[in-house]
């Protein structure tokens, strides 16, 4: 949205989807680790989660950072949604956004 709408009011708009989607992401994102683990193991799992989570807030600014040197900013939110596209097509794809089978 940022990339496509490059006025003060698309940045905005923009921030404020991200900021939802983000806000909705990491919740979801902690219920999905912690599913099906055993209640002593769960801080394990919360803290690895939390710490690759960490990872990917600071490694991917940085990462673009280097995309917007090379294509310009405009072209850095394009790319930065065109990753995130990629990464809904891999998952509606492979059918890791599937629930697991429990047994029994």
């Amino acid at each position: 949205m940022i990339g496509l709408w490059r006025t003060p009011a698309g940045l905005v708009a923009g921030t404020i989807v991200m900021a939802v989607g983000v806000a909705l992401f990491t919740p979801a994102l902690f219920s999905v680790a912690v599913e099906g683990i055993p209640a002593n193991e769960r801080g394990a799992v919360m803290g690895t989660t939390s710490a690759f989570l960490d990872l990917a807030f600071g490694l991917g600014p940085a990462t673009l950072g280097f995309v917007a040197a090379g294509i310009g900013r405009p072209g850095t939110f394009l790319a930065g949604g065109i990753v995130a596209l990629a990464g809904l097509v891999v998952v509606v794809v492979t059918g890791l956004g599937r629930p697991a089978r429990r047994p029994g």
